[in-house]
């Protein structure tokens, strides 16, 4: 099992937000129920999205 590390922890996550979050569904559930929402790149060290 290979070691986790926070930068490949925090690829996963951005990868899970580009993979299920984009789509239809949990898009209008995000937007209907209001979720907040960071999205941050590890790589670029930015924040990708940041919704209220």
């Amino acid at each position: 099992m290979p070691k986790v590390t926070a930068k490949n922890f925090s690829n996963n996550l951005l990868d899970t937000y580009r993979s299920f979050f984009t789509l239809e569904l949990p898009r209008l559930l995000i937007q209907r129920y209001q979720v907040r929402l960071i999205v941050f790149d590890p790589e670029e060290e930015a924040i990708v999205k940041w919704q209220k």
